[in-house]
Parts: C-alpha cells; sequence; structure tokens
C-alpha cells in the first residue's frame, strides 16, 4: 500500500515540474476548449489567430467575426489598453475570462465602442482604476471580483445589466460610481460584498433591481445613493454594513427601512441589518418611555453576564406596540410587532424574541469576540448533546442564549438561572416577544434529550442550539477608555471602557438645569455624534462632550463655569418640609417568590407639592444585582426565583428648591 502512494506522489510530481517548465503565457485554465461569453459556448480556442497589437506588450486572440478578444496572452503584461479596432474590425466584446489574474497588469484602458465584457474578464488584476465606457450594455459575473488594488470603479450610463459577484472581494476598493442613464439596469446577486475598504457607492439613475446580498458585509461603506427609479432591493442587501450613515433615494434622506417601501422601493429578506442609518439612536417614542428610563438607570458591574441578564430585567413588562409611535411599550394591547428591539436590528414589525436577546447583550457593550450581530455562525455553538446535561461538556449559564424550535415555529430565550431536578432541567430566562411582551419565564427540558417538556414548545419543541460565549475572553481584549465631558453640564460617570466593533451601549444622561442634552460628541463643538446604537471605531482612548439647547427655563439653580450657584432659576423657590420615606414590606419569603413574582410598594408622604423629582436604585451588593425592578411609580418587583439577601433601594427626593432627602429602604428575602 505504501508502494502504491509513493508512485503517485512521484507521478503528481513529475506532473508539477512539466508544468513549471511551460512558458506562463502558455499555461491556460480552462474547463473546456470552448471559449464563451457569460457561460455560452462561442467557439474553439484553436480556431482563433493571435495577433500583435499596438497597446498590448503580448499577444491578443481576435475573432474578427465577432469582434471579440479571447485572450490576451504574455507573461511580462504589466498594461493593457484595448484598442478601439484590430486590424480595421471594431472590438465589440471581451469573452470570459480573457485578462482574469494578470498580477503584474497595473493599467487597463477601454475603448469607446466596446459593448459587451465577459464573466470573470478582468478579475485578480492590481490596477486601480478602471472606467467602463458608456456604450458597454452588459457586464459579466465576477467581471472585476478579487482585484486587491482596485480603488476606484466608474461604470458608464448604458450598461444594462451587471452579472452577479461583480466588484466582490476586492480588498481596496473604496469607490464605485454608475453613471446616471435612461435605460434600465440590473446588479446581480452578491455583488459589492465583502469589499472592505468600500466607502462610497453611487447607482445612478435607471437602475431597478439590486440583486440579494449586494454591499453586504461592507465594514467601512458610510455612503449610498440610490435612485428614483429603483423599484427593488433584493435579500440580505447591504447587511452588517454598521458604519453605513447617509443614505438617500434621489434627495430624499432615509431614516428607518419602511421608507424605502413608501417610497414604491420594494425589499427583500433581512436587508440593511445593523446598519446605522435605520436607527442611528433610540427611537423618539422608546425615549418617552419609563423602560428607556429604568436602562439609563442602571448601574452596570462590567462582569457580562450580570450586565446582560440586568438590562433585560429593565424591560420587564415592555409590550409590543402596533406602529413605530408605539415602540414606547405602553400599549398593554399591540399585537404588530413593532417594539424597540427589532427597531435596533433593522426589522420592526418581525417577531422580536432574538432581536431583544441581541439588544441586551449589545447594550452591555459585550465585544464583538464574544457575541456578534456581524456574523452568521458564532464562535461558541453548542447542541444539547454537548451540554453536561447530556453526557457532553458545555455547562448552561447565566448569559446563554438558546434557540427552541417546535412545529409552529422557533423562540428564542435569554438564560438567567439553571436547576436540574432528576431528569428535568428547568432553565429561568428573560424572554422577549412572549405573548407580545418582556417577561421572566421557566422552561423545562429534558436532561438526557434536550426536548422541550413546556406547554409553548410542547409541539415536538427542542433545544436547536445554545449560543455559550466564552466570557473569560472578556480579559484579553483590547479596551479604550471614553470619558464624559458634560460640557457645562453635570453626569455622575466619568468614564467607560469599549471595544472596537462592539456597540458603545448605555451612555450616562447628563443634567443641565435650563438646558436640553442633544447628545454625546466627538468634539466639544461640532464632531460626530455618538449614541448607544454606534459601534465602536477607535484608534486610542477618547473623550466625549455633552451638547445643549438652551430651553429658556430653567429649574432650579444653575452652576456657572467657577462652580459657583448663579441663582438663574425661575421657577418659584419656597422652602420644603421633608418628606417620610416608607415600604409596603419590610420582608419577604422565599418560598413566596418561587413560582410568581412579589411587588413592594415605595410611599412617600408629607409634603409632596414642592417635589422636583424622585429617584430610585439598585444598592444592593453586586450578587443581588438584577433580580428586581424598579418602576417609575416606587413599586419594586421582585422576580421568581429571588434569592435570599437584604435587597437595598436607594430613595432620593429633590426639592425645586435644590435640597434633598435621601434614604435606603432594605426589603430582606429569607
Amino acid at each position: 500500500m505504501k508502494n502504491i502512494y509513493r508512485k503517485i506522489f512521484a507521478l503528481i510530481t513529475a506532473v508539477c515540474l512539466i508544468c513549471s517548465l511551460i512558458p506562463a503565457d502558455r499555461v491556460q485554465v480552462r474547463a473546456s476548449d470552448y471559449y464563451t461569453m457569460n457561460g455560452v459556448e462561442i467557439g474553439k480556442y484553436s480556431d482563433v489567430e493571435r495577433v500583435k497589437v499596438d497597446g498590448i506588450d503580448g499577444t491578443v486572440s481576435f475573432n474578427p467575426d465577432l469582434g471579440m478578444i479571447v485572450q490576451v496572452y504574455g507573461s511580462d503584461l504589466t498594461k493593457i489598453n484595448i484598442p478601439a479596432e484590430i486590424n480595421g474590425v471594431k472590438v465589440r466584446s471581451i469573452a470570459d475570462w480573457a485578462i482574469q489574474y494578470r498580477e503584474n497588469v497595473t493599467e487597463l484602458t477601454l475603448p469607446e465602442g466596446l459593448e459587451q465584457i465577459g464573466q470573470g474578464a478582468f478579475r485578480g488584476l492590481n490596477v486601480k482604476k478602471i472606467v467602463i465606457p458608456d456604450s458597454v450594455t452588459s457586464i459579466g459575473n465576477s467581471a472585476f471580483s478579487n482585484s486587491d488594488n482596485l480603488e476606484e470603479v466608474v461604470i458608464g450610463s448604458g450598461v444594462k445589466e451587471i452579472g452577479g459577484s461583480s466588484l466582490r472581494y476586492d480588498e481596496n476598493l473604496k469607490s464605485v460610481i454608475f453613471k446616471d442613464g435612461t435605460v434600465a439596469k440590473t446588479l446581480g446577486d452578491w455583488s459589492l460584498l465583502d469589499d472592505p475598504s468600500l466607502e462610497y457607492i453611487y447607482f445612478g439613475e435607471g437602475f431597478t433591481k439590486l440583486g440579494q446580498g449586494t454591499g453586504r458585509s461592507c465594514s467601512k461603506l458610510e455612503t449610498v445613493y440610490f435612485p428614483t427609479t429603483l423599484k427593488s432591493i433584493g435579500n440580505y442587501a447591504f447587511r452588517y454594513c454598521n458604519k453605513l450613515e447617509n443614505v438617500t433615494v434621489g434627495k430624499t434622506e432615509i431614516d428607518y427601512v419602511h421608507q424605502f417601501g413608501e417610497l414604491g422601493i420594494s425589499l427583500g429578506d433581512y436587508p440593511f441589518t445593523n446598519c446605522y442609518f435605520i436607527r442611528k439612536d433610540f427611537s423618539p417614542s422608546y425615549k418617552t418611555s419609563k423602560w428607556y428610563k429604568a436602562l439609563h438607570e442602571l448601574e452596570l458591574t462590567g462582569d457580562y453576564p450580570t450586565d446582560i441578564v440586568m438590562i433585560a430585567r429593565s424591560q420587564l413588562d415592555y409590550h409590543e406596540g402596533n406602529t413605530f409611535d408605539e415602540q414606547h411599550g405602553n400599549n398593554q394591547s399591540g399585537k404588530k410587532d413593532f417594539a424597540e428591539y427589532n427597531y435596533f436590528y433593522g426589522t420592526p414589525g418581525t417577531m422580536w424574541c432574538g432581536e431583544f436577546v441581541d439588544w441586551c447583550i449589545m447594550m452591555a457593550g459585550v465585544p464583538k469576540e464574544l457575541y456578534s450581530l456581524d456574523s452568521d455562525d458564532e464562535a461558541h455553538e453548542y447542541t444539547w448533546a454537548d451540554t453536561t446535561y447530556a453526557g457532553g461538556s458545555h455547562k448552561l449559564q447565566k448569559g446563554d442564549v438558546i434557540l427552541f424550535l417546535h412545529d409552529e415555529g422557533d423562540h428564542v430565550i435569554l438564560v438567567e438561572s439553571v436547576e436540574k431536578s432528576g431528569d428535568v432541567v428547568t432553565v429561568h430566562a428573560l424572554d422577549g416577544n412572549h405573548s407580545q411582551s418582556v417577561v421572566t419565564s421557566s422552561w423545562e427540558i429534558n436532561a438526557k434529550t434536550g426536548k422541550t417538556l413546556d406547554s409553548f414548545t410542547s409541539t415536538n419543541g427542542y433545544v436547536a442550539t445554545i449560543y455559550g460565549p466564552d466570557w473569560s475572553l472578556a480579559d484579553s481584549v483590547k479596551y479604550y477608555k471614553v470619558s464624559f465631558d458634560a460640557n457645562g453640564g453635570s453626569t455622575s460617570t466619568a468614564s467607560k471602557k469599549v471595544s472596537n466593533g462592539a456597540f458603545y451601549g448605555i451612555l450616562p444622561i447628563p443634567e443641565r438645569s435650563g438646558y436640553e442634552f442633544e447628545g454625546w460628541y466627538t468634539a466639544k463643538d461640532g464632531g460626530k455624534k455618538i449614541t448607544s446604537y454606534r459601534t465602536v471605531d477607535l484608534t486610542g482612548d477618547t473623550k466625549l462632550y455633552a451638547h445643549w439647547t438652551k430651553t429658556g427655563k430653567n429649574t432650579g439653580d444653575e452652576k456657572d463655569g467657577s462652580g459657583k450657584t448663579t441663582g438663574t432659576g425661575s421657577e418659584e423657590i419656597s422652602k420644603s418640609s421633608p418628606v417620610k420615606i416608607t415600604a409596603s414590606a419590610s420582608k419577604l419569603k422565599k418560598s413566596a417568590l418561587k413560582k410568581k413574582t412579589k411587588t413592594v410598594t415605595i410611599g412617600i408622604k408629607g409634603d409632596t407639592a414642592n417635589i422636583k423629582s424622585v429617584k430610585y436604585s439598585d444598592v444592593s451588593e453586586k450578587k443581588l444585582k438584577g433580580y428586581i425592578s424598579i418602576m417609575d411609580d416606587g413599586k419594586i418587583v421582585f422576580s421568581k426565583g429571588t434569592p435570599k439577601g437584604t435587597y437595598k433601594i436607594k430613595v432620593t427626593v429633590t426639592y425645586i428648591d435644590g435640597s434633598q432627602t435621601v434614604k435606603t429602604i432594605k426589603i430582606k428575602v429569607k
């Protein structure tokens, strides 16, 4: 057997040696002896005569009957300047693969009068710029792909059809311009895909259709102009272009995905997912909600699984709405899938269980090395057979994400805790889009098989996938420090750490009397706006500056630049009497929390007329964080499964004269 392997290896080596002795201009990698145009056989290579042409260092196979350049030969080609005519015959087309992978070619010019460019014709060249003349009407698949030095492409107005995978995997491509024209144009599937340096695309007037996958995963793409003639954009187009910020159709600026439909442009499945322009910030209606406030009152711990669960808990009882204006979560009868979480994902009006989990993870600022929206395959995916309950090595833990499949569809949950009794594993979870709301839930699973035993997924339900990040990798991530300059206001958060590719996540909301906060910017005046929904792209530590709009009303005394009180408050100030802060209960039984939640109400009694604001915050020790939810009206909700301990809620009552009453309420679970 070993002698046979030696003979085969010797034969392969001999063939390789022989091939290495053949001149480079003679080596042709072909599927057949026939040359083609866009996959259609035209004739035999052997029947076409080679000719010498000015402007090309080598020789050219030219079919004069068709005006077609079949192949360009020459091992040392550096410049290819296609002439308008060869031997008095107009050059009308370039066959498939005619000039591909000529890595020494740094200059390419094409003549006016050229009409067709075959598939793969210029693939793998090292030119920096390609200009397609207006006379060209069709361009084949992969015509300019895999050209690492290509930086700029200008495509003429006469092109009607551009094949799939064109301008794909071009490492340094920065700009693509499709010139305005009057003919209907289409772009084939998976074009402009995975071009990591691409920043700008101009689709000229005349384009009617962009194929699926167009522009997908172009990580630096910032600006796209779409024409008013556009009718459809295919599945997955421009997905994961997280820097895409400036999008227009004609002169109309696009701010959300459904705006395309309003302009008569149909969209395929999941276009523009994770693009910045579709949700540059929290939606206006969500910003008015108590859940937005609860999110920004969280004091994150820096432990990602804990923080993710805390964020999810801050959204409990949020309910989907029926319109964009109902993403505030208050419409308890909403059934149209409009939620902040799928708005963030770029898919408003669709089921949002998975989007809710992703939103919580992104708002925690989890590094992309641990969990990323920009990839279809996660680094740490498991099946139930991989878990310790079924004989594997992965132990379900807080922060894991579980995907269930069942006959009616699928469902995604965020794991909070896990317990096992006999052959049943019970997963306690935070759950989005469960009866149109964010809720806590418990899921019973057969420990050996992974089949679900609960009613929600009982119809052939099972655990399909577990996403279990290795949280220990967080220590090896490169972080940057973002400092916050309140720029005349005040903020309790001096800085936070971030990592490239992750979202900025929760940012502080500063205060300044008589002013409305506009947002955080990269400069004290001007600069780029940074929101929770923007991905991080830094080269070093940085500072963000608060920008303000004067409201004309001061709600109290204001500090000037020296820090002194200026006494500019316009409201009448009266001396307030301290109020009394109480709680409806100081003790709860752990057994009572095993299967249902409990609510304790904080009451404020006394001179409430002069109260300016009341703030509640969870100041419990770190291990107890995330088990209680604090509502605006002072209700403290203890979740199912809350462990023993003393929970502390700090209550700060601020009066209009600036004085405060502060008390820490202690509630013991035993």
